[in-house]
């Protein structure tokens, strides 16, 4: 009875929803580790509150159940001009963990992502080693080379713009290095350029990184000595989730191979290029599942970078040159996997095979998939060399052709495989062809995650790939659904590219987020087949594929938003702009909590605000918006805000969900206008002596208005060490003070500039100005 209560009050406090904010994930850093370590990752999210619940799936890895907001790396970075600072931008919060990685832990990608009651983040990959690892150490200002011993590999960022790093190593003269950046794989925007230079800063060797592509380069020292890479983005961006992991070994590296694969279960023969290799590689598929597996090869006592191998049923055939002319195909014996390489430009392959009329047959491409750059073109013709079906890799998504060709006479059949590009080619250009009759079968791809509100319902569509000639229905089966959610069996029509599901939540069910099953089950020619659904993959097919279960959240709409009136108003840069608003509570009676969103409309700009409390009850807040004193004179300034708050749910359990909106009444809008406090230096760049003292005269500017004193101090980056000031109160009235700067002989490092920062107030309310102040460090005389 009492939950029936609970229930029928829930429906009613939720009856005029607003719109609320499901959390997101942006990164995790370091996105890898090696094993048989521990380590210390922040994850970025955005709305995920003060803690989360995280999972990390996979073998060889543990991580805690929840994870807890932790002081948020940042760094402003140089002014965004316009019209680039019009554009949408995030601001994640920092959460902290602690991954334990088994020294037996298979290598490779694991997944993670976290949940609340407003929804489940997607997942994104960490990255399980073999090298040793090391995290850099971020610094605001320009880069400073680190010194890495070798093999390494580095975890790095690209924060903020235009920032670069640069690591040192020693190397020999003669010795190759690969260098090779991992970012896309692991979700980061980050297009990655990297320059090697010598100890005189001549630059040796580049990469650019280029679609899927990340930046590579193999570099062989032409002396003994000390070398650097320097890593940035290509368009000189870069924020928080701009991660990346740069490898730098001498060790054994696979830059191709071939074929690429083999058949399961038997020990397959690679012959290998790259980098300290023996020629040839041996890998045993025996414990490996037919599919696409990802491995390190070992090379001694050491393992080869991460390769992709394609492992199948079917006999397999490899090309037999000379095989570039219809007289010289060689015969397939259906079904097979053909293995072959484009390997010099304007060469081709043919193959032959015997088809009968009225049994079509799949030609299956393995090519883009398993990371070689052949643009792949194949084509069916007939004996006399007719066209008679063609797939084009260049004109397909994912770059991978799957043909049917139904034979329109029996005879024998040839298979032309090319190069879409006739000046591409070479012995990196492989191909791998499945050819059989069409297997009846079926694949399902689900999205990774399904959020359905208290009392409400939701739809998932699954899609269905099929394969094979068969017309019977299938049916979708969801299990391990929680308490209170339902979803009926759906029966999909022959033919039907994808089922969709229902999921029913009750009103009086609990908050509660658990990863379901998805199964799909057909006869197909008189047999019963029963497939899981896989990833269906983010929006740009990242993911897509992997064995990640559908996370099944039961959620909590946010009953209150905030309102305002259009305000635009004219704010001195350096204060405080202040706006009104009124509370629409829709039955939520408690506190909450106004802070700056997450997620903005465009670049900040150096805008801050604080975390303004609101009592339970109330109906209307002020929230103050501080203004940095180096904003553009007469650009807008957009703000939006956030709510916070806790519901219970059903079980009697808290709960924090939250409201944002970026409509332009709500927004703190303010039009930048000169600074009523303002600072000045005779100069801006000064030499300090290594050990002792140094006075700075500091003229003060200000408005009639401004007639409170003026408290100047030394701000000092977080890295620097050795350099301090005590605070200089100066009165009204006064047009200069003098700050005396303490220097000790370990002063450091002077990347970037110290601010000398002035607050005041004018009318009660706070003023702040800065002036930037670069020092260069001369060396003792003692």
């Amino acid at each position: 009875m009492l939950r029936s209560l609970f229930a029928a009050g829930l429906v009613l406090l939720l009856a005029a929803i607003a719109f609320a904010e499901p959390p997101h994930a942006s990164y995790i850093f370091p996105a890898g580790g090696q094993r048989g370590q521990t380590v210390q990752v922040r994850i970025g999210g955005h709305f995920l509150h003060e803690k989360s619940p995280f999972e990390l799936l996979g073998p060889g890895v543990s991580a805690p159940v929840e994870i807890s907001r932790v002081p948020t790396v940042w760094f402003e970075g140089p002014l965004v001009k316009l019209p680039a600072s019009q554009q949408a931008e995030d601001y994640p919060q920092d959460y902290g963990a602690a991954i334990q990685i088994a020294g037996d832990a298979p290598l490779g990608n694991r997944w993670w992502r976290c949940w609340n009651a407003q929804g489940v983040t997607a997942p994104l990959p960490f990255v399980v080693g073999a090298l040793p690892e090391i995290v850099e150490q971020e610094i605001d200002g320009e880069p400073l080379p680190v010194a890495v011993p070798l093999p390494v590999t580095i975890n790095g960022r690209i924060f903020p713009r235009e920032d670069s790093d640069l690591w040192s190593f020693d190397a020999t003269a003669g010795q190759p290095l690969t260098l090779a950046v991992a970012a896309a794989e692991l979700g980061s925007p980050l297009v990655a350029r990297i320059e090697v230079r010598d100890a005189a800063g001549k630059l040796l060797a580049e990469s650019i990184g280029a679609g899927n592509r990340d930046a590579w380069l193999r570099f062989v020292p032409p002396a003994d000595g000390k070398y650097s890479v320097r890593i940035s983005d290509v368009a000189s961006g870069g924020l928080q989730h701009f991660v990346y992991r740069l490898t730098i070994t001498t060790g054994p590296w696979v830059d191709h191979v071939y074929p690429l694969g083999g058949r399961q279960g038997q020990s397959i023969k690679l012959s290998a290029v790259g980098q300290a290799l023996p020629g040839v590689l041996e890998f045993n598929s025996s414990e490996a599942a037919l599919g696409i597996a990802r491995r390190s090869l070992p090379v001694g006592k050491s393992l080869t970078n991460a390769i992709l191998l394609d492992l199948g049923d079917l006999p397999e055939l490899l090309e037999a040159e000379p095989n570039d002319g219809a007289d010289k195909a060689a015969p397939i014996a259906l079904p097979a996997t053909i293995n072959g390489r484009i390997q010099s430009p304007g060469d081709v392959d043919f193959w032959s095979l015997a088809l009968a009329k009225g049994k079509p047959i799949v030609l299956d491409a393995r090519v883009t998939r398993l990371g070689s750059p052949l643009a792949l073109v194949l084509t069916v013709r007939d004996q006399t060399g007719k066209q008679l079906a063609q797939g084009d890799g260049s004109a397909v998504a994912a770059g991978d052709v799957s043909l049917t060709f139904n034979p329109p006479a029996d005879g024998t059949y040839l298979v032309e495989i090319s190069e879409r590009f006739s000046r591409r080619g070479g012995p990196a250009f492989a191909y791998r062809v499945q050819i059989s009759e069409p297997a009846a079968d079926f694949r399902l791809l689900a999205p990774d995650l399904v959020s359905v509100d208290v009392g409400a319902e939701k739809k998932l569509d699954v899609t269905i790939e099929r394969r094979g000639d068969w017309k019977t229905p299938l049916v979708l089966h969801v299990a391990g659904l929680p308490a209170g959610v339902t979803c009926e069996d759906v029966t999909v029509p022959p033919n039907a590219p994808k089922g969709s599901l229902v999921f029913k939540c009750a009103a009086d069910a609990a908050v509660i987020s658990q990863p379901v099953t998805i199964t799909g089950r057909a006869e197909v020619n008189g047999q019963m087949l029963e497939r899981t659904a896989l990833c269906a993959g983010q929006k740009d097919g990242f993911a897509k594929g992997e064995a990640i279960p559908t996370r099944l959240a039961i959620t909590l709409p946010t009953p209150f938003k905030f309102t305002a009136p259009f305000s635009f108003i004219y704010t001195a840069r350096g204060a405080v702009l202040h706006k009104k608003y009124t509370i629409e509570r829709n039955g939520f009676e408690g506190p909450l909590v106004a802070r700056l969103a997450d997620r903005q409309g465009r670049h900040l700009q150096g805008v801050t605000g604080p975390e303004v409390a609101i009592p339970a009850g109330a109906t209307e807040f002020d929230y103050p918006l501080y203004l940095p004193p180096w904003m553009e004179l007469g650009r807008t300034s957009r703000t939006n805000l956030m709510l916070t708050g806790e519901l219970k749910d059903a079980a009697g359990k808290l709960h924090k969900v939250c409201y944002t909106t970026k409509e332009q009444n709500e927004q703190l809008i303010a039009l930048v206008s000169p600074a009523a406090l303002r600072l000045g230096l005779e100069k801006s760049v000064v030499a300090i002596p290594a050990g002792g003292e140094l006075a700075v005269a500091v003229a003060i500017k200000r408005d009639a208005a401004v007639k409170s004193f003026v408290r100047l101090a030394l701000v000092v980056p977080p890295h620097m060490r050795g350099i301090s000031a005590e605070p200089v109160v100066a009165p009204a009235e006064a047009t200069e003070a003098t700050l005396l700067l303490q220097i000790d002989d370990s002063a450091g490092p002077f990347n970037m500039p110290v601010l000398i920062r002035a607050t005041a107030e004018r009318a009660g309310q706070p003023l702040v100005a800065e002036i930037p102040l670069e020092l260069l460090a001369e060396k003792s005389s003692r």
